[in-house]
């Protein structure tokens, strides 16, 4: 079988993020909430955070607010509901964001929020999270 090589088209418009459910029953009885995977430009922001000496709001908080999401893929919280998400129990936070980074390829299965936080703050060279 030959390969077929993408052209720019299909790789613009192709492919759909991963989603996954998880459960919160302590938000809700029986309360889950669907999220996705990050998005690359999404990556990039959140190693730029991480660099940052003011940066209030942690990997886990972050990834939550931009990748909760409806059954349409719309986003379910906004900037402006961060600082309220970041007073919930770290417990959910956590099992949320883990899940995001399970599913967006980051860290180690036992713990992939501390090892994608990890990652976020080593810079590549040649790498720019501002581009």
């Amino acid at each position: 079988m030959s390969k077929k090589y993408l052209s720019r088209s299909q790789i613009l418009k192709g492919g759909t993020l991963k989603r996954a459910e998880v459960e919160v029953p302590e938000l809700e009885e029986g309360g889950v909430v669907l999220v996705r995977e990050l998005t690359a430009d999404e990556m990039y922001k959140l190693q730029t955070l991480a660099q940052r000496q003011d940066n209030k709001h942690s990997f886990s908080v972050q990834s939550c607010a931009w990748c909760i999401i409806d059954e349409t893929g719309q986003s379910v919280l906004t900037t402006a509901d961060i600082t309220e998400l970041a007073k919930k129990s770290y417990g959910i936070i956590k099992r949320i964001a883990d899940k995001i980074a399970e599913l967006s390829g980051l860290g180690n299965e036992q713990n992939p929020t501390e090892d994608a936080k990890e990652n976020f703050t080593e810079t590549q060279p040649g790498d720019s999270p501002l581009d």
